[in-house]
C-alpha cells in the first residue's frame, strides 16, 4: 500500500453516507443536481415551470464523475462524486490555500472532500500524490485530536500493519 493508500483508510472512517446523484433529465434543466428525497420536488417544479415538457428522474448511480464536490441544489445533502482530473487539481489549490487551524473542528464533509482528491489520483505515486497525501495527514491528524474515542476505537478494530 502507498502512503496515500493509508491516509484515505484513515479518512475513510470519518465520511459521512453520500446520497446518489440524481438531476433532471429529458428537456428539464440537467444542470443542477439532487438527493434522492429531493429529486421528486425539483421533478414537479421543473413540470409546473414547464407543462407538457418531456422530463424524468435520471441518475441514482453512487458516484458522480464532477469537476467539483456535490451537493443537492435543494436541500445541500453531500451527494457521492468522483473527481475529474480537473476538479482534483482545484480542490488540491484550495486545500493548499485553505489553512485549517487545529483547534478548528473539521467536519465529515471535509473528509469526504479529502478522500475524493485520494481516491482520484491515479497513479498512486508521485507529485500530486504527495501533494494530497501531506492534506490528508495534516487533516487525519486534526480528526484524531478532535475525537480520540473513536480513533481508538477504530485503531482495535484494525491494527496497524506495520511490521
Amino acid at each position: 500500500m502507498s502512503r496515500l493508500d493509508d491516509v484515505a483508510e484513515a479518512l475513510s472512517y470519518f465520511l459521512p453516507t453520500a446520497r446518489p446523484h440524481h438531476w433532471i433529465g429529458g428537456h428539464g434543466d440537467c444542470s443542477e443536481s439532487f438527493c434522492p428525497k429531493c429529486a421528486p420536488q425539483a421533478l414537479a417544479d421543473q413540470r409546473a415551470d414547464k407543462p407538457g415538457t418531456d422530463m424524468w428522474i435520471d441518475g441514482g448511480w453512487e458516484a458522480h464523475y464532477g469537476d467539483s464536490p456535490a451537493f443537492c441544489a435543494i436541500c445541500g445533502e453531500l451527494l457521492a462524486y468522483t473527481l475529474s482530473e480537473y476538479g482534483l487539481r482545484e480542490e488540491l489549490d484550495h486545500f493548499e490555500e485553505w489553512q485549517t487551524a487545529p483547534d478548528r473542528p473539521l467536519s465529515s464533509v471535509v473528509a469526504y472532500e479529502i478522500y475524493a482528491m485520494c481516491e482520484a489520483i491515479y497513479p498512486r505515486e508521485g507529485e500530486l500524490a504527495d501533494r494530497v497525501a501531506k492534506i490528508a495527514d495534516d487533516h487525519v491528524a486534526i480528526f484524531r485530536a478532535q475525537d480520540p474515542y473513536i480513533w481508538v476505537a477504530v485503531s482495535t478494530l484494525r491494527p496497524s500493519q506495520e511490521g
